[in-house]
């Protein structure tokens, strides 16, 4: 009863982040309360397929911060996709830890991060005690990292979500811009100002902070340059590459 509102207060915590790089933070803080050691860590495959990116630690110094899929704990877990339990790191020499500030790491126990269909990453949990972890840490760990998968799926939904809405938001700025830049042009009449304000317009489209514009002049290799406010028009001849522009 006691594991279950420990996990129950544990799904709580993680549902209540939704930006990943805090979700994945606290990942590794809960897992290094729930195993009883002040080490951890959350490594999830990104672009490389060979490796894993250590996303968030406790307690624990990795430099790169990538993690081989060879010759490592978290290599291991991720090819068989079942939780371990390393109760010497000294009998497993091809399994390289991590440094501890102040120690050495004796001993470990993962478990990966697994959804219904595919495997997002893999939670490391370290010791300095050689035999301080067992295969009922082992289930435990295992039974976290189902909660920490749920919540770094919802993260990356959330993130998706709001990219999705950033973009629609910016579509809707842009066919504003593109709107008030054809009422420019229908009511404009005196021409300086209509091409400042086209100009305006494109500007707010790329999000410029300086623009200029180059047009033919009656017929004549002469530039002329509008820009925005802030600067002065400039002229050059063609062939003479971009104007000069003084504030």
């Amino acid at each position: 009863a006691d594991l279950e509102r420990s996990f129950n207060s544990i799904g709580l915590a993680l549902s209540s982040s939704l930006e990943l790089d805090k979700t994945l933070k606290l990942i590794a803080d809960l897992a290094s309360d729930v195993l009883r050691s002040p080490h951890a860590m959350v490594a999830l495959q990104q672009k490389d397929p060979d490796s894993l990116s250590v996303m968030a630690t406790r307690g624990v110094e990795l430099d790169p911060l990538v993690i081989p899929l060879n010759h490592s704990l978290a290599g291991k877990i991720w090819r068989e996709r079942k939780p371990t339990c390393v109760t010497d790191l000294d009998t497993a020499p091809v399994m390289v830890p991590p440094h501890i500030p102040g120690g050495d790491i004796r001993s470990a126990v993962a478990a990966p991060i697994l959804t219904d269909s595919s495997i997002l990453g893999v939670i490391s949990v370290y010791s300095q005690q050689v035999g301080f972890f067992d295969d009922d840490d082992a289930r435990l760990l295992a039974a976290f990292a189902r909660h920490a998968a749920a919540a770094i799926e919802n993260a990356h939904l959330y993130e998706s979500q709001m990219a999705a809405r950033s973009k629609i938001l910016n579509y809707a700025t842009q066919l504003s811009i593109l709107h008030n830049i054809g009422l420019s042009l229908n009511r404009q009449t005196d021409q300086q100002k209509l091409l400042e304000q086209i100009l305006e317009g494109a500007m707010g489209l790329t999000s410029a902070g300086v623009g200029t514009m180059c047009l033919l002049k009656d017929g004549q290799p002469e530039l002329t340059s509008v820009s925005d406010a802030s600067w002065v028009e400039a002229r050059c001849q063609l062939g003479d590459g971009a104007p000069a522009l003084h504030q």
